[in-house]
């Protein structure tokens, strides 16, 4: 009698991870997470920071064709009339709105933007927004839809600096008066559309109007007059508004 025996093939178990290697697992995920996450938002930061930089040349562009047309004047930071809150200074003044930006929006890829009429909506996008104007630390505002996060200085001649808040914002700066541009500040990271005086930085919220300096890695992005932008330290931000050649 024939007999035929069978072999029946071993069975394989896949191995599985047990309870400890599985909670071993996690922690270094987490670990390294822990690791990455600062290296990523400081990244990140930097990255805003330079698109921040990069628009303020490219407003400097804006400011530079605008003279060009209009007989070597930049706009002023704010020369309009707003019957509500009372702004009637004496002088021809445009309708609301009529920031600087406004003035030169069709200069820098703004085309529908007009004095007097507000946008349908704000558009993050646009060379006048800081990619960081949302930041929590201080307060921004959105300017008429049309701008956040960068003020033009109000002391670009003929300016006089030691002159009333009205007239300067309402002054026209004339280029050829500028003496030393490469010095003098035009636009930078602030919490709303005007940079009104050196003292304003250095006061905490709700003071709108400050120099926004600490916005960027410690620090905050300038354009000056002669087109070039720059970040600056807090602590050389300081020391400049002590020595009183910040403005």
């Amino acid at each position: 009698m024939n007999v035929t025996v069978r072999i029946c093939p071993r069975l394989h178990v896949k191995p599985v991870f047990t309870l400890i290697e599985l909670l071993v697992v996690i922690a270094i995920i987490a670990i390294l997470m822990a690791l990455l996450l600062p290296a990523l938002k400081t990244a990140k930061d930097q990255a805003k920071m330079i698109v921040c930089a990069g628009n303020e040349k490219q407003i400097g562009i804006a400011f530079e064709i605008y003279a060009s047309d209009h007989n070597s004047y930049y706009p002023a930071p704010n020369p309009q009339y707003y019957a509500p809150y009372g702004y009637v200074f004496g002088f021809d003044c445009y309708p609301w709105p009529a920031w600087w930006n406004v003035f030169l929006g069709p200069y820098a890829g703004c085309k529908d933007w007009k004095i007097g009429v507000v946008p349908a909506k704000f558009n993050p996008s646009t060379v006048f927004v800081c990619p960081m104007y949302d930041d929590s630390r201080g307060v921004t505002i959105v300017v008429d839809k049309m701008g956040a996060g960068l003020g033009m200085s109000n002391f670009v001649p003929p300016a006089d600096k030691y002159g009333a808040w009205e007239q300067r914002i309402a002054t026209f700066p004339y280029t050829p008066l500028i003496r030393q541009p490469a010095t003098e500040l035009l636009v930078a990271d602030g919490r709303a559309w005007m940079l009104g005086s050196a003292w304003e930085f250095t006061q905490p919220a709700p003071t709108c109007y400050a120099l926004d300096w600490l916005r960027h890695r410690n620090g905050a992005n300038f354009l000056y007059c002669d087109g070039h932008a720059e970040w600056l330290p807090s602590k050389e931000i300081l020391g400049r508004n002590a020595s009183n050649t910040l403005f």
